[in-house]
């Protein structure tokens, strides 16, 4: 971004802390030199008290020497006060500078990854304000796929999870992935929840938004009762099968589970192994509907 006067101002502030550091020296030989004087005066002080003391001189001698010495003394002190000053300000400029080029470094765009710029939002020119992204940024090693999967069977998916992913231009090309987060937010509307897969190793020839399919392997089930999917039906929202009972079609509520892929249903509850379940039905069943005792148990595995 453009710095306008920024550059010149550091030169400025730079110029300044070189003077600054001319003054500190000048600062530090100021001081010495009272040091020097008031030790002078201090030696010149006790060899007078004594002189004064064998009437050799007058003791309004001696007491000019005790003020001189006093004096130094006291210039000694300005001297290091002026000091301090001047190493102040020296370090506040060191400190101005160091402000200054922070914000002119802030004026370089860096990205905080290395990647491929997909687009550029603002044309060179433009004003730019707080929060308004300049450029969109791919990271290759980062891509991930994105799917939909319903609420109601997300519930045994975790973060670490195996999966393999078929993209649509790749059919029947399965590639190595894990699940690697659960997107807080899901879908209203179509009562789904995101989960974001990444890929074990990037394929080539990949494009941002290209579809593709996702199996998530969910931890194996020991000793599951399983039925066909066929067999479940719902009534007024609530999962269920239809019995034989004397020749008569009962509906019969179950808790499902696990889903898999050639079309089996986990059942948690609801029905025994004494229980003869409907698979298939020609017509709607009704409760009460006669059947033939065609049926099948519930199946182990």
């Amino acid at each position: 971004m453009d710095p306008i006067d920024l550059p010149q101002r550091i030169r400025s502030a730079d110029l300044l802390l070189q003077k600054t550091e001319h003054l500190v020296l000048a600062s530090e030989a100021a001081l010495r030199e009272a040091e020097e004087r008031a030790e002078q005066a201090q030696l010149e002080m006790v060899r007078y008290q004594k002189l004064a003391a064998q009437n050799q001189v007058s003791q309004e001698l001696a007491d000019t020497r005790t003020s001189d010495a006093r004096a130094a003394k006291d210039k000694v002190s300005e001297a290091q006060a002026g000091l301090d000053a001047v190493r102040h300000d020296y370090q506040r400029m060191q400190e101005d500078i160091k402000a200054l080029d922070v914000q002119l470094s802030e004026l370089t765009l860096r990205s905080p990854a290395s990647g491929i710029i997909s687009a550029r939002n603002l044309e060179p020119g433009s004003v730019v304000g707080a929060g308004i992204a300049v450029l969109n940024l791919i990271e290759p090693q980062s891509l991930w796929v994105q799917v939909r999967i319903d609420q109601a069977a997300s519930g045994a998916i975790e973060p670490g999870q195996p999966a393999k992913i078929e993209l649509r231009h790749q059919a029947g090309q399965l590639l190595g992935a894990n699940v690697i987060r659960l997107e807080m937010l899901a879908d209203s509307l179509t009562e789904e929840r995101l989960v974001d897969i990444a890929f074990d190793e990037i394929p080539k020839n990949i494009s941002i938004g290209m579809l593709a399919n996702a199996t998530i392997f969910l931890p194996a089930v020991e000793r599951a009762e399983w039925l066909p999917a066929a067999a479940i039906v719902y009534q007024k929202g609530q999962a269920g099968v239809w019995l034989i009972e004397q020749g008569k079609a009962v509906f019969a509520a179950v808790e499902t589970g696990t889903k898999t892929l050639d079309g089996k249903v986990q059942v948690l509850s609801g029905i025994s192994d004494q229980d003869e379940v409907i698979t298939y039905a020609a017509r709607p069943l009704q409760p009460g509907s006669k059947v033939k005792p065609q049926a099948k148990a519930i199946h182990h595995d």
